[in-house]
């Protein structure tokens, strides 16, 4: 089956600038995305899942509204630490496959106001792999509103 995946020179730069960014700075944003190991949380902006070769595990990543009204969210991913040989990543909302829309132009989703919406993404490592980084991000209307990030097998800011 086919590896879905996003990169680009822009989702390394998203990493370096949300990791120079202190915490607590974003706290206004539209949209607060968090990623976790369990679907029960707990969520943080950066989470690690430590995968051994030839398996899978699932990561979750979260998405909530914090305004006040309800919005149009796209939710896609980039591979920002890309890792040889490639990583399986497969997304689902419930038990539905998003997997190409959000590999391609992305998942378009609603959400009320102070609602969170969970999604899975299932991350197959293959063996003999490097560490990769993965963040998943979301807009409103086309312009950027959030992001967090998975790390496999490492960290994010090695």
């Amino acid at each position: 089956m086919k590896l879905y995946r996003r990169t680009s020179l822009l989702g390394a730069c998203v990493l370096a600038a949300a990791l120079a960014i202190p915490a607590g700075a974003l706290a206004g944003a539209e949209l607060q995305v968090r990623t976790a190991k369990k679907a029960s949380g707990p969520y943080a902006e950066f989470t690690r899942l430590n995968i051994p070769d030839g398996e899978a595990k699932n990561g979750y990543v979260r998405v909530k509204n914090k305004l006040d009204k309800k919005v149009g969210v796209t939710l896609t991913y980039e591979i920002v630490v890309v890792s040889d040989p490639e990583y399986t990543i497969r997304w689902f909302k419930g038990k539905k496959n998003i997997t190409a829309d959000v590999s391609n132009a992305g998942y378009d989703f609603g959400l009320r106001p102070g609602k969170s919406k969970v999604f899975r993404t299932k991350i197959k490592a293959p063996n003999g792999a490097e560490p990769m980084c993965m963040s998943a991000g979301t807009d409103i209307g086309g312009s950027f509103s959030g992001n967090a990030f998975l790390s496999v097998n490492g960290n994010c800011a090695d």
